[in-house]
């Protein structure tokens, strides 16, 4: 297969000036004889812009930013056109473009991914899942929506984008915003981390999240109520109703060795 001509060009339309005497600068993309322009989000002073170096002149930090900024996206540039070689994709002008700009991708939303995982184990309460076990993945995204809003002021997030500091940022939210002990937190986090593992599998993330990230479950030693105490429980008189059943529940489990959880049931 013949190899393409690709070219970059970085240039200002000094037509273009904006209230503070800047204008933006534009890349041009040309492949074969075809072309097409965007507007990077980049401005810069006409008398500090050369055009045989593509480059900004001025020897501040915003200067020497844009300059980076302006060769990283070359690269990038030159990345995306290489990949769609290999590939042996029909390449243009407009599909490097929509590349670039991340309009080939589907970014996959970390609240959305999370509520349909969490209506998919609802369907198979009875089946595969426990009506409790719902309910704290539904507690788990509650928090978890909560924190990002009060700490990132964000409704969601794309998945790809969920780093180790965001997890390590719910942790410490869970302990100490909602007082939940360490072994409550881990259940939680064992709900995000099967998110992201499934994130993980579907290629929607490229980096575990949760890397270098242990759990350590503390040993819980239960009391257990004695004979005596219990008979002080089931000759006590309430004047509620609802806590005589409570009451009258608890002892049923004790006697009979009933597990909570086919209560709830």
């Amino acid at each position: 297969m013949k190899r393409q001509t690709f070219n970059a060009l970085f240039f200002i339309r000094k037509t273009q000036l904006k209230k503070s005497g800047e204008t933006s600068i534009m890349l041009r993309i040309t492949i074969e004889g075809q072309l097409t322009e965007l507007q990077l989000k980049r401005d810069v002073i006409p008398t500090q812009w050369n055009q045989s170096k593509e480059r900004c002149t001025g020897r501040d930090a915003t200067s020497i930013e844009i300059n980076r900024y302006l060769e990283s996206v070359k690269l990038r540039l030159l990345d995306i056109h290489r990949e769609m070689e290999d590939a042996g994709k029909l390449i243009n002008p407009m599909e490097v473009k929509r590349r670039f700009l991340g309009l080939d991708e589907k970014h996959k939303m970390f609240f959305e991914v999370f509520q349909e995982h969490n209506d998919k184990c609802r369907e198979l309460i009875g089946k595969d899942y426990a009506k409790v076990t719902i309910s704290r993945f539904d507690t788990c995204l509650k928090y978890f929506r909560e924190m990002l809003l009060k700490q990132y002021h964000l409704k969601d997030i794309p998945i790809k984008e969920i780093n180790n500091a965001i997890i390590q940022d719910y942790i410490h939210f869970l302990k100490s915003k909602k007082n939940l002990q360490e072994n409550t937190v881990i259940r939680y986090m064992k709900v995000v981390k099967k998110i992201t593992n499934m994130a993980l599998a579907n290629d929607w993330i490229d980096k575990n999240p949760f890397m270098n990230i242990h759990f350590h479950e503390q040993e819980v030693h239960k009391e257990f109520l004695t004979k005596e105490e219990l008979e002080i429980l089931r000759t006590k008189v309430f004047n509620v109703p609802r806590l005589e059943l409570v009451r009258d529940i608890f002892l049923f489990q004790c006697w009979t060795g009933l597990a909570f959880i086919d209560v709830s049931e």
